[in-house]
């Protein structure tokens, strides 16, 4: 039995635990030594890292933001030249019959132009017609009289809608509205951002 004990205990003893022999004789268990700080100077560049990091990702959003609105500014600005245009090439036309004015429309460089003539909108496109409009813009077209410009989203993107009133054809309440989709200027702005991190 003695024999068995001592086989026993030298079992124990070869386990290694990381315990030194003569801390275990004494129970005296050793602890784990502290994880050692960065000193100053990693401290220091690691400070310098982060704060350029941050830097780089602020100059991106702006960048971004500034970009973008640059890129609304001049489509919306194209896009108002353009109504104008083909307002005044509308308004030579009026009043007239719905074929004739249907017809006119057809020939507009326009996407989505929509005449208004006593009460009747006549769209060129089945898809987008004067429900599409906002309707305080409407409002303010055909009752105020005022030349009015307003974006907002339809169907989830981003549209343009102008109205111009046409004061000059005779005996006739006339407006002349014009939808613009700003979709492709928005996607022109991926490539903007990834041509600015690879200037960083």
């Amino acid at each position: 039995m003695a024999a068995t004990s001592s086989a026993a205990h030298g079992t124990l003893a070869d386990v290694d635990d990381g315990i030194a022999p003569e801390a275990r004789s004494r129970g005296i268990l050793l602890r784990p030594r502290p994880a050692r700080r960065l000193g100053l100077r990693a401290r220091i560049m690691l400070a310098f890292g982060l704060g350029a990091l941050f830097l780089s990702l602020l100059l991106a959003g702006t960048t971004y933001a500034l970009t973008r609105q640059n890129l609304l500014e001049q489509r919306e600005e194209s896009a108002l030249t353009a109504a104008y245009f083909n307002a005044r090439r509308v308004q030579g036309s009026l009043p007239s019959e719905p074929e004739d004015i249907r017809a006119t429309l057809a020939s507009l460089a326009a996407p989505n132009p929509i005449v208004y003539q006593d009460g009747v909108y006549f769209p060129i496109q089945a898809g987008r017609n004067e429900e599409d409009l906002p309707p305080a813009l409407r409002e303010a077209v055909i009752v105020g009289g005022q030349a009015v410009q307003m974006s907002f989203d339809l169907d989830g993107e981003p549209f343009l809608a102008i109205g111009i009133p046409l004061p000059q054809v005779e005996g006739s309440n006339a407006v002349y509205f014009e939808l613009v989709v700003l979709t492709e200027t928005a996607d022109t702005l991926g490539p903007a951002v990834l041509a600015v991190k690879a200037e960083m």
